[in-house]
């Protein structure tokens, strides 16, 4: 069980880091790029389909790789790209076994984690970002509006 407003005061952390980054010149990039995104959307909805019937097929014949108990809703939830939290409180709802979905999504947080950087410094490859940075200076009467238009809302 985790704590709710301890979960919710995270998500709006990071909410707010992420929010930071949208200029007007990435929002117009976006806009640009609508059709990739798209793209994106779909194949990580058939990729996370297709992960957790193998997941479930794996796991629910005998042999090593057998975990009794294995519901599809489980390996379903356990499969997609990202969203780890989401997933297990989505799991949660519907009746999963948070625990494995929790431990699935580590793994390849762990994995993504630890291949990637070393796979990047090894192939010479890096990144190149394009977009202008956002804005370096906080408006402090502007955060504060901002926070008591949220206390108002909630």
């Amino acid at each position: 069980a985790s704590a709710l407003p301890l979960r919710n005061a995270g998500q709006w952390v990071i909410g707010g880091a992420l929010g930071l980054y949208f200029t007007p010149q990435v929002l117009d990039m976006l806009l640009g790029l609508w059709w990739v995104i798209s793209l994106g959307i779909l194949w990580a909805l058939v990729l996370g389909f297709l992960a957790g019937a193998f997941l479930y097929n794996l796991h629910t014949r005998p042999g090593l790789m057998h975990i009794p108990g294995v519901t599809r809703l489980t390996t379903h939830f356990a499969s997609p790209i990202g969203g780890a939290s989401e997933m297990t409180i989505l799991g949660d709802r519907f009746g999963a076994q948070t625990e494995l979905i929790a431990a699935a999504h580590s793994l390849r947080i762990l994995m993504v984690t630890l291949i990637v950087p070393f796979g990047m410094q090894w192939s010479g490859m890096h990144g190149l970002d394009m977009s202008l940075p956002g804005p370096r200076v906080v408006a402090w009467p502007g955060l504060a509006l901002w926070r008591n238009r949220l206390k108002k809302m909630n």
